[in-house]
């Protein structure tokens, strides 16, 4: 995802003796918004961190869902909503705030990882009768995650380890299925001994 850089002047100077009157910023970046709403009945709340966007819900007083990212469809349709919300008042929250969450919505790219898959660790694999792949990972340190590979339609599901439910199987959006590719060249190259050929067999699907 593009980030939004702007030449950045300051007129100070820190207590360290680095002496910033003449800084200049190189990068400048946004690294986690929150934007909560209402469609219907049900209570929406939609994050952005680290470049990617996810969904998560709760009607009335229930649960909420497991976050899940949103889609290109989906990304389209809220920059769409928000939009037209831009010009209005937001309860609590200062309108500059909503008009960042649009513009790096407007800044998506689906040409580019995403990030969900970068601290993925790949586990058990195998084979049914059907030839439905089945692999194991875990996301992080309270994520795990099975994935389904049917005759290269590549769907996964997550669950929080401290949940019982896991979610239900989830197609990847390009960016994802970009951001599960490099986590897998990356442990194909470096497993020893060589890792099972079916998760390369999972890499030649995501491409």
């Amino acid at each position: 995802m593009q980030q939004v850089s702007a030449p950045i002047t300051t007129s100070f100077s820190s207590r360290s003796g680095v002496s910033l009157s003449e800084f200049r910023a190189s990068h400048a970046a946004i690294s986690s918004m929150r934007l909560s709403g209402q469609v219907g009945q049900l209570t929406v709340d939609i994050s952005y961190e680290s470049g990617r966007f996810s969904i998560s819900s709760r009607a009335h007083s229930g649960p909420n869902t497991l976050p899940r990212g949103l889609t290109h469809d989906e990304v389209l349709a809220l920059q769409h909503a928000l939009q037209g919300e831009s010009i209005q008042s937001v309860p609590g929250e200062e309108i500059t705030a909503l008009d960042a969450f649009s513009r790096y919505l407007s800044l998506a790219d689906e040409t580019q990882p995403s990030g969900r898959f970068d601290n993925t660790v790949f586990g058990d694999i195998q084979l049914d009768d059907r030839g439905t792949i089945k692999g194991s990972m875990r996301i992080g340190i309270d994520v795990v995650a099975i994935l389904l590979d049917a005759h290269g339609d590549v769907t996964v599901a997550t669950q929080v380890i401290v949940m019982r439910k896991p979610g239900a199987f989830e197609p990847l959006s390009r960016s994802d299925q970009m951001s599960l590719a490099v986590a897998l060249e990356k442990f194909i190259a470096t497993s020893q001994p060589n890792p099972n050929p079916l998760w390369v067999q999972v890499l030649n699907d995501l491409s």
